[in-house]
């Protein structure tokens, strides 16, 4: 998955940034999401209707399968055995459980509604990235990068920032990423 993306599914930010970009993509509110774990990896959505049924996303955990998916490649289903969905991997008991605040902290995000906007996701975002490479670079902990995020977010330089800054052009988003940099090294 790469470093970033291993970070990120460590401390459950992979699933904070994705809440955030489904709300955007399906134009619904954050608080209609849940994020849950699930141990086996192989349930990656459920859906639930409003007229009582759910739908859920199941496949083994190969990011392959999305990919091809999301580019419209059935050259890679060619060469796979689809009969995976009848093995044992589907018959097991699936585990999901609720994400514990104390243990994952970075969930606190989705609550903090005056950051949840258009320039306060580029805030998350742009300060999560630094955050991580900092510990890349062994220049803060593990367990620095969320604590200082959201620190930071509740900070009123942020506030002020989100008060005066909107995000309408791309140099927008590069002047927010600066903000968030100059942030970090001061």
């Amino acid at each position: 998955m790469g470093k970033k993306i291993s970070i990120d599914s460590a401390n459950l930010m992979n699933k904070i940034l994705e809440t955030i970009e489904a709300s955007l993509i399906f134009n619904l509110p954050i608080s209609k999401f849940k994020i849950v774990i699930h141990c086996e990896s192989l349930i990656h959505a459920i859906v639930q209707f409003s007229n009582g049924l759910s739908s859920m996303l199941y496949h083994i955990n190969d990011m392959k399968i999305p990919i091809a998916n999301s580019i419209g490649s059935n050259s890679y289903f060619k060469n796979v055995d689809n009969k995976f969905i009848f093995n044992n991997k589907f018959s097991q008991k699936f585990n999901f459980y609720r994400v514990k605040k104390e243990i994952f902290p970075s969930v606190k995000i989705l609550s903090m509604n005056k950051i949840l906007n258009e320039t306060g996701y580029i805030v998350i975002n742009s300060l999560n990235e630094i955050l991580v490479d900092k510990f890349l670079k062994k220049q803060i902990l593990f367990t620095d990068i969320t604590y200082k995020l959201l620190t930071i977010l509740k900070s009123s330089i942020v506030k002020n920032h989100l008060k005066k800054h909107k995000i309408h052009h791309i140099t927008d988003v590069f002047t927010t990423y600066n903000f968030c940099k100059k942030l970090l090294t001061s």
